[in-house]
């Protein structure tokens, strides 16, 4: 486990110097400023509405992103009654689970699909570790980073796990230790190893053929 967060006090708070402003000492930690959006923090900046035309694309999200009334969508993790996010609509959509697995490009990348399901399209979503107790969640109040299980731990069946939940609901199956942790994936962006099983699960409807994602994961010479 990695704890991005910085630990402060009363007499040491190092939490604006060296995260950025937003972020305050609480309960011992220096809170994440990005937890009521990251969109909204940067884009509040003035020098981006002289650097969007008027009526752009850009300009009317800008507009949207800084409405009053607009939250992000909260996720499983947030605390009941956040002032930082709302809750989905009950006629909108179900939780989305992304499994970064334990490597840093694709939880960069899980982060980012975050931002843009939660604070763009109004779909809650979150990250899945594959592990009881650990997050790598985005907004994170404590910018806590774990490093979740590899693909070749979990045998693929955090895809079955969402596939039979209901409208795959990953929110159904509740925390537990590790020995009644049920993890529930819907996407995972990266993958290294195609095994058997991966063709199984995909003749069986439980997930979707993989595409290339256009990263190198390696080169080198060889001789």
């Amino acid at each position: 486990a990695v704890d991005a967060g910085l630990t402060c006090n009363l007499t040491h708070n190092p939490c604006a110097e060296r995260l950025l402003e937003g972020s305050e000492c609480v309960d011992g930690f220096c809170t994440n400023p990005f937890e009521g959006g990251c969109l909204k923090f940067f884009l509040q900046d003035e020098a981006y509405a002289d650097k969007y035309a008027e009526g752009s694309v850009e300009s009317n999200l800008r507009r949207r992103v800084l409405s009053p009334e607009r939250k992000r969508i909260c996720n499983s993790e947030d605390p009941e009654s956040s002032p930082f996010c709302e809750p989905a609509a009950d006629d909108g959509y179900s939780e989305l689970r992304i499994f970064p697995q334990n490597w840093d490009s694709p939880i960069a990348t899980s982060w980012m699909m975050q931002i843009i399901l939660s604070e763009i399209l109004n779909v809650p979503a979150t990250t899945e570790t594959g592990r009881a107790n650990q997050n790598n969640n985005f907004y994170n109040r404590k910018n806590k980073m774990d490093y979740g299980m590899s693909d070749l731990d979990d045998d693929y069946d955090s895809f079955q796990n969402a596939f039979d939940a209901e409208g795959g609901d990953c929110t159904i199956y509740k925390g537990g230790d590790n020995d009644k942790y049920v993890s529930c994936t819907h996407v995972m962006p990266e993958l290294w190893n195609s095994e058997p099983i991966l063709l199984e699960k995909s003749n069986a409807g439980v997930v979707e053929i993989p595409s290339y994602s256009g990263g190198i994961g390696s080169r080198g010479w060889w001789s």
